[in-house]
């Protein structure tokens, strides 16, 4: 059973034709095509909370295509345990394997990535328009409620995370006016990927939302 959207996610339903595997959180969503968990910060928390409880339903969004990553080995953890260490271990060795992952290079890098926990990535980050700031950080842009997208942790930390802490430095004390194509152009650059299509459609309709 669906429920009815509320805020922006009436804009993502209708322009992404989004499902919803359960009705036990508003605003969750799997997007069509490539099929994205989207949904805001505390109900994708909400959500891995349940998966690590036992709930049954993330058994509804795999039967519907869900991803947690840009590759089909991007299966995710659901629990919470201390992932190892491993950057000490292969400092200054050359790579085990020649694969362009980090994760694929070294089994230790794969072991410490394969257990953290999944993340909810802010699809606008929050850290950036705070550097804006012009209190855009409110309403459906509020942390707690602001667009995000449930990711395995080294997609968010070491390319989505990466690529935007280059980039914050562009919007400190920026007025609107000026961030906004810079935002525009951060963000088209930061999803370009093809299976990340829909999140660079999110972030560009935030935008817009955003700073009209």
């Amino acid at each position: 059973m669906s429920v009815s959207p509320t805020g922006i996610w009436k804009d993502f339903q209708t322009l992404f034709a989004a499902t919803q595997p359960t009705s036990k959180l508003t605003n969750t969503y799997l997007t069509n095509g490539f099929g994205w968990v989207i949904g805001p910060f505390n109900q994708l928390e909400d959500l891995r909370e349940l998966i690590v409880a036992g709930d049954p339903v993330w058994a509804d969004f795999l039967k519907r295509g869900a991803k947690l990553g840009r590759r089909a080995t991007d299966a995710g953890y659901f629990g919470s345990s201390r992932a190892p260490a491993f950057r000490a271990a292969i400092a200054n060795k050359p790579p085990e394997k020649t694969d362009k992952r980090l994760t694929e290079q070294y089994a230790k890098a794969d072991a410490h990535w394969s257990a953290r926990p999944l993340e909810a990535h802010h699809i606008l980050e929050d850290k950036t328009l705070e550097k804006i700031g012009a209190g855009l950080n409110k309403g459906d842009f509020a942390r707690n409620d602001a667009p995000c997208v449930l990711l395995v942790a080294e997609l968010h930390q070491r390319l989505i995370t990466d690529e935007l802490r280059e980039s914050r430095h562009k919007f400190k004390g920026a007025s609107t006016a000026a961030a906004k194509p810079e935002l525009i152009s951060v963000y088209t650059e930061v999803y370009k990927d093809p299976t990340m299509k829909t999140l660079q459609q999110i972030a560009l309709k935030s935008i817009e939302r955003l700073i009209p």
